[in-house]
C-alpha cells in the first residue's frame, strides 16, 4: 500500500502546476459568473461588449442615432459611417466568440488561465521548477490579475499576448529560428490590435535586443527579421483596414475620432504622463512575473549569463512599472 501512495504523491507533486492553474481558472470563472455576474460594470467594458455584439451582427459600425445626446457614452463614438467603440478591434473580436456561444463572461478566465500556463513555462525555462511555481502562484493570486481576469476588460488578452511574446523571445534567444521570431511578432501584432500603446512599449524593449543580435549574426537575423516583418505587416494591414472601414480613413483611430487631442500633441504634453501611468497601471498585473524572472536570472548566473543589456532592459521595465503604478 505504501508504494502506490508514494507514487500518487509523486504524481501530484509533478502535476502541481496544472492543479494550481486549474484551481485559479475555476476561481476566475466563479468570480466572473457568480460575483460580477458577467455584467459590464464600467464604460470600458460596455464599449467592448457593444463592439463585440456589433461584429456578431456582421457589421463594423452601427447605424447613427437620430438623437445622439440621449445615448451618450464616453467610450462609444459616432463616426462618419456610424456608431462604434473607440477601442481597437482585437479584444471585441475575441469577446464576440464568447458572445456567440453565450459565454462571454468566461472568455477572460480562459485567457487568464492560458497566460498562467505561459508564465509557468517561461519561468521554468529561465530558472527551475521551484521558482516557476512561486512565480505562478504570485501572479495568479495577485488581486489586479484576478479582478481583470473576471471582468470584460481587454487586459487579459493583452497580458496573454505579452507573455506569448516574451516566451517566443526567450526561445529565440535560446535557438534563433525564424518561427520563434514569427511567433513573437504575431503576439506583438495581436497586442497592437488590442492595446496599441502596450505593443509600442513592448517593441521598444525588444528592438535593442534584436539590433544587437543582428550585429552579431546578420544572416540569421535577416531570415528572422523577414519572418517577423511579414507577421507585423499582416496585423498592421488588418488595423488599417478596420479603421478605413469604420472611420473612412486608415490613419484615424478611435481615440482621436473621439477627441482630437487624445494623442501626443505639443499642446497636450500632459498626455505623456497620462499614457505612462496607464501603461504602468495595466502592465503592473505582470509585475510579479518580470520581478521573479529577473531575480531568478540574477541568482542563476547574473550578468555573466544574460548580459548587461538584457538585465538593464528588464530591470528598467520593473522599476518604471512599479514607480508609475505607485504614482
Amino acid at each position: 500500500m505504501a508504494a502506490p501512495a508514494s507514487r500518487q504523491r509523486r504524481w501530484l507533486a509533478a502535476q502541481a502546476h496544472w492543479l494550481i492553474i486549474a484551481a485559479l481558472a475555476l476561481l476566475l470563472g466563479v468570480l466572473a459568473d457568480r460575483v460580477l455576474l458577467g455584467y459590464p460594470h464600467s464604460g470600458d467594458e460596455w464599449a467592448y461588449q457593444f463592439q463585440a455584439q456589433t461584429f456578431l451582427r456582421g457589421r463594423v459600425v452601427n447605424p447613427p442615432l437620430p438623437d445622439r445626446g440621449s445615448f451618450h457614452q464616453n467610450h462609444i463614438i459616432d463616426g462618419p459611417r456610424g456608431r462604434l467603440s473607440k477601442y481597437p478591434p482585437g479584444w471585441p473580436a475575441v469577446l464576440a466568440l464568447g458572445e456567440a456561444v453565450g459565454a462571454a463572461d468566461l472568455v477572460n478566465p480562459l485567457l487568464s488561465a492560458l497566460t498562467l500556463v505561459l508564465v509557468y513555462l517561461l519561468a521554468l525555462r529561465v530558472s527551475d521548477r521551484r521558482i516557476a511555481l512561486v512565480t505562478l502562484v504570485l501572479t495568479g493570486t495577485a488581486p489586479f490579475f484576478l479582478l481583470n481576469g473576471a471582468c470584460l476588460f481587454a487586459t487579459p488578452l493583452a497580458g496573454l499576448c505579452t507573455m506569448a511574446g516574451l516566451y517566443a523571445l526567450w526561445r529565440y534567444a535560446e535557438t534563433p529560428r525564424a518561427r520563434w521570431a514569427a511567433a513573437g511578432c504575431a503576439a506583438l501584432g495581436v497586442l497592437a490590435l488590442t492595446r496599441l500603446y502596450d505593443a509600442v512599449l513592448m517593441a521598444a524593449l525588444v528592438l535593442p535586443l534584436f539590433v544587437r543580435h543582428a550585429w552579431r549574426s546578420p544572416r540569421v537575423a535577416l531570415r528572422s527579421g523577414l519572418a517577423g516583418f511579414a507577421m507585423l505587416a499582416t496585423f498592421a494591414a488588418l488595423h488599417l483596414l478596420y479603421y478605413s472601414a469604420a472611420l473612412g480613413s486608415p490613419w484615424k483611430f478611435g481615440h482621436t475620432a473621439y477627441d482630437a487631442f487624445d494623442t501626443l500633441h505639443p499642446e497636450s504634453l500632459w498626455t505623456l504622463a497620462a499614457t505612462a501611468r496607464r501603461l504602468a497601471e495595466y502592465g503592473a498585473m505582470a509585475l510579479p512575473v518580470w520581478g521573479f524572472v529577473l531575480a531568478a536570472w540574477l541568482l542563476r548566473g547574473g550578468f555573466g549569463r544574460l548580459g548587461r543589456l538584457e538585465v538593464g532592459v528588464l530591470g528598467a521595465l520593473v522599476v518604471v512599472l512599479w514607480l508609475g503604478y505607485q504614482a
